[in-house]
């Protein structure tokens, strides 16, 4: 939707998430005819960035790899299965302070990628958050950083990376 402000309209997108349960047999949902009730309506508003995240992504099946011919004496060629890369590769420290290099989220370009690792080092949020953060301001680092700053209160605590665990 578009809300007026100024001399200019803001676009804005929304999401709305509901919680629902089994309506118990002598519920007035249940005896409405309904089988479940709403335990919780949630909507957010928030920065308009488009709908690439509805657009189907292209199949990632790797393309076959061609074998080069047998060497005699050698083992058969056998098939290797593609594994999936894991969320979280550790490594050592980096000069961003992040403690771990970050696979990135479907859907967001390499830059992309760069400028959420540049915002969880410089202000400790945790990935997920970083990327929700920076696509808010039009992948701007100084606006996310900015941003931060100003909602520091209302940002939940899993946010946060935790430090590491003393041993």
């Amino acid at each position: 939707f578009e809300q007026v402000n100024s001399n200019r309209p803001l676009r804005k997108s929304f999401d709305r998430s509901f919680i629902i349960a089994p309506a118990p047999p002598s519920s007035q949902a249940a005896i409405h005819g309904w089988k479940c009730l709403i335990i919780s309506d949630q909507l957010t508003i928030r920065q308009y960035n488009g709908s690439d995240a509805w657009k189907p992504e292209p199949d990632a099946t790797p393309a076959p790899v061609a074998l080069v011919a047998p060497i005699p004496g050698a083992l058969p060629p056998t098939a290797i299965a593609p594994v999936a890369a894991p969320a979280v590769v550790a490594t050592p420290a980096s000069n961003t302070g992040v403690a771990a290099q970050q696979v990135p989220m479907p859907g967001i370009s390499p830059e992309q990628h760069a400028k959420a690792i540049e915002l969880q080092g410089r202000t400790g949020l945790t990935y997920p958050y970083a990327v929700q953060c920076l696509s808010a301001v039009g992948w701007d680092i100084q606006a996310g950083i900015t941003l931060v700053e100003q909602e520091r209160a209302n940002i939940p605590a899993d946010a946060w990376q935790q430090p590491p665990a003393q041993f």
